[in-house]
């Protein structure tokens, strides 16, 4: 991860090591020795001192050289004085074209884009210049989203025709997980779930039931808190 702006991660890691490509390459090369595990890198455009697009070229050169499989580019500048980490997710504007230009001068590169993909229609739009698209926040937002991905992008039928059978099969798998001792920290899961009927009416109803179940003492299993916050979503409909 060469992309957090955060002033706690300035040391020696984050957006920070935008600055130092040789010692990111390195990173690279020891952790594709120590796995068999594609190793990734995402990060920015630059950060203040490293802003052109032939800095970019450079790290990507470097890291690339030293065995990335893949960049992930967050399409804009990190600034690391004056903007906290929200401020640098939307203030630097967006530049699609450096990343494009990416693609065009390194064909054997996997280029990704990232930043600001809000639907469908954009990811379509950055494939015909890119190799992929990371969508970060607006799948927190809207997670059925990557339902009509499966049709829209792939091609291919969705695994299920609605919210109600993922739900199902989701809480199905909660509960073996629970059942086996390894299940996900509560609110690990509103942070997926919150988001499932965005759009919809009655999505502050099933945000609530969740909030609420996974607030109860004691609290009741997870399978159960996502069964029941679907009950009283249906039955408010």
């Amino acid at each position: 991860n060469v992309g957090c702006p955060s002033q706690r991660v300035q040391g020696r890691f984050g957006a920070c090591l935008m600055a130092e490509p040789a010692r990111v390459a390195a990173i690279v090369d020891a952790m594709r020795g120590a796995t068999e595990r594609p190793v990734t890198v995402k990060h920015r455009l630059g950060i203040e001192g490293y802003e052109t697009y032939q800095h970019l070229r450079h790290f990507v050169d470097c890291t690339a050289a030293a065995g990335a499989a893949r960049h992930i580019v967050h399409a804009r500048l990190a600034l690391l004085k004056g903007l906290s980490p929200a401020q640098n997710r939307s203030i630097p504007p967006i530049h699609y074209e450096w990343v494009y230009r990416l693609k065009q001068e390194l064909p054997t590169a996997i280029i990704e884009v990232n930043g600001e993909v809000a639907d469908l229609t954009e990811v379509a739009q950055h494939l015909r210049h890119s190799d992929g698209v990371m969508i970060g926040r607006e799948i927190y937002r809207n997670p059925w989203m990557l339902a009509e991905a499966d049709r829209r992008i792939y091609h291919a039928l969705p695994p299920h025709a609605d919210r109600y059978s993922a739900l199902a099969q989701f809480a199905n798998l909660v509960a073996a997980q629970e059942q086996a001792g390894d299940a996900p920290h509560p609110y690990m899961l509103l942070a997926h779930l919150a988001g499932l009927f965005h759009g919809c009416r009655g999505s502050r109803r099933w945000r609530q039931a969740l909030t609420q179940g996974v607030q109860r003492r004691p609290r009741p299993p997870l399978a159960t808190i996502i069964r029941d916050a679907l009950h009283s979503y249906q039955s408010g409909l």
